[in-house]
C-alpha cells in the first residue's frame, strides 16, 4: 500500500458505517495500487476515522510526481518561458515559467 502519515490530504472520503470492510480494502486497494503494474491510482492514503460521525474516512493525497503526471494526463495548461500557455508534459518541465 502506498501510504504515508506525512503528507497533505487533497481528497477526504467517508464511507458510510454500513459498508463492508472487503468494500473498503477493495478502495484502498485501487487508490494505493501502482499505476504502471497494477493499473491503480498510485495515490498516497490515510486510514482514519471522523471524530464527529464516527464513520470510516480515507484521506488521500499524491506525491509530486504523482501530481505532475495527472496535470500530464488532463493536460493542463502552464504558461510556456516564451510566455505562451501549452499543455503541460512532465518531459519538458524545465520550459515552463516556475518550473525549477
Amino acid at each position: 500500500m502506498s501510504s504515508s502519515s506525512n503528507f497533505e490530504p487533497l481528497v477526504v472520503l467517508q464511507f458510510s458505517s454500513t459498508i463492508p470492510d472487503v468494500t473498503k480494502e477493495w478502495v484502498i486497494k485501487r487508490l494505493t495500487a501502482s499505476q504502471v503494474e497494477n493499473d491503480g491510482a498510485d495515490l498516497l492514503v490515510r486510514y482514519d476515522m471522523d471524530p464527529e460521525s464516527h464513520n470510516n474516512i480515507l484521506l488521500i493525497g499524491a506525491t509530486l510526481h504523482r501530481l505532475l503526471i495527472g496535470a500530464e494526463e488532463l493536460r493542463i495548461k502552464k504558461p510556456y518561458k516564451q510566455k505562451t500557455l501549452r499543455e503541460f508534459l512532465v518531459s519538458d518541465i524545465d520550459h515552463f515559467d516556475n518550473s525549477g
